[in-house]
C-alpha cells in the first residue's frame, strides 16, 4: 500500500480548482487533510459501491456513513513502524459522507489518489524537501564530473576530426 506522493497531490489540487474553484477545492482539501494514515478507496471501488439508488435509500447511507466517521474520528494515529490495519480503510460512503460534494468529486479525487494512504501536506513537503536535496547533490555531482573531464581532455571536444570533403 503505497502513500499520497507529492505530485499526485499537487495534481489533485490543480484538478479540483479548475473544475470547481477555489472554495469547493478548498474544502475538499480541507476535509482530506483531517484523514490522514486512512486509505482512500479507488475510483471502482466508488463506482461498485454507490450504484444508481432511489434518493430515499442513497441518503440512508449517506448519514450512516457520516455518523460513522464521528466514531472512526476517535481511533488513535498510527506510530510509523506499523502496518495499515484493515479498520483504517474508508468506504466509498466515507469518502462520499468526507468529500460532501457529490459522487463527481469524490469520483475525481478516487481517480487521482484512490488506493493510497492520506498523507499530511507537512510530510509531503518534508518528502518533496528531501528530493530536490537528493537532486541538488546528484546535479552537483555531475557537474563536478564533467568538468573534472574537461580539464583532462586537454582541449579536445570529442566527434571526429574532418579532414576534406569529397564531392
Amino acid at each position: 500500500m503505497r502513500n499520497v506522493c507529492p505530485e499526485a497531490r499537487f495534481k489533485l489540487e490543480k484538478t479540483l480548482l479548475s473544475r470547481w474553484g477555489k472554495k469547493h477545492a478548498d474544502e475538499a482539501l480541507r476535509a482530506l487533510a483531517r484523514w490522514d494514515g486512512w486509505r482512500w478507496p479507488t475510483e471502482r471501488q466508488i463506482l461498485d459501491a454507490i450504484p444508481y439508488m432511489a434518493k430515499n435509500a442513497r441518503a440512508r447511507r449517506f448519514r450512516e456513513a457520516k455518523a460513522e466517521l464521528a466514531v472512526m474520528r476517535t481511533v488513535p494515529p498510527l506510530t510509523p513502524s506499523e502496518e495499515l490495519p484493515l479498520d483504517r480503510r474508508l468506504s466509498p460512503w466515507h469518502a462520499l459522507a468526507i468529500v460532501q460534494r457529490g459522487l463527481p468529486m469524490t469520483q475525481v479525487i478516487s481517480r487521482i489518489i484512490g488506493g493510497c494512504v492520506l498523507v499530511s501536506v507537512a510530510d509531503l513537503q518534508a518528502e518533496l524537501d528531501r528530493r530536490t536535496e537528493t537532486q541538488a547533490d546528484r546535479l552537483a555531482q555531475l557537474q563536478a564530473a564533467r568538468r573534472s573531464r574537461e580539464r583532462s581532455d586537454d582541449g579536445y571536444r570529442g566527434g571526429m576530426a574532418v579532414v576534406g570533403f569529397t564531392f
